[in-house]
């Protein structure tokens, strides 16, 4: 088999299985690995984190109660429920991609990502993200503040530090 032959026919034979593997994957699969390769756990904890001084200042002006070790506990409220909705907000934004991309734009987003070039553009992408932000504004007001409101409440040490 003249060479070339042969390396066309390797070149077939180790880029088959990857395109089979892209096909056998859900779309959910699919948006799940583009938002691994674009670092979107580590720039979720970062916008969290960020999120949660704000949150917490505020609450300290509404209140001369708060002292700064009510803070502190309010913060570890904010960080255990951040944990603990980080499967529901990692589903938020696996269902916005697929509202605002089609199936086949997610595929060949996968299937960009899954080459060298396209995992270093991936984890450099941000434009997306700075797209995301008001809609994730949003989910953080209608899903995380009522849950953590109603924590708040219901907390035995912080009930006189929040009544007026």
């Amino acid at each position: 088999m003249p060479k070339a032959l042969r390396t066309i026919v390797l070149a077939s034979l180790l880029t088959w299985p990857l395109h089979a593997f892209s096909q056998a994957l859900s779309v959910d699969e699919k948006v799940k690995y583009i938002l691994e390769i674009t670092d979107f756990q580590r720039v979720t904890n970062a916008a969290f984190e960020g999120f949660k001084p704000l949150m917490v200042n505020q609450l300290r002006r509404s209140s001369n109660k708060i002292t700064p070790e009510l803070a502190e506990h309010i913060a570890n409220i904010a960080g255990d429920e951040i944990n603990n909705m980080k499967p529901e907000f990692t589903a938020f934004v696996v269902d916005l991609y697929k509202k605002e991309l089609t199936e086949e734009e997610i595929g060949a987003f996968y299937d960009f990502y899954r080459t060298p070039v396209g995992s270093r553009v991936g984890r450099k992408m941000t434009k997306f993200t700075e797209n995301m932000i008001p809609q994730v504004q949003a989910f953080m007001t209608r899903q995380f503040l009522p849950k953590f409101q109603a924590r708040l409440v219901r907390d035995e040490r912080l009930r006189n530090a929040l009544s007026p």
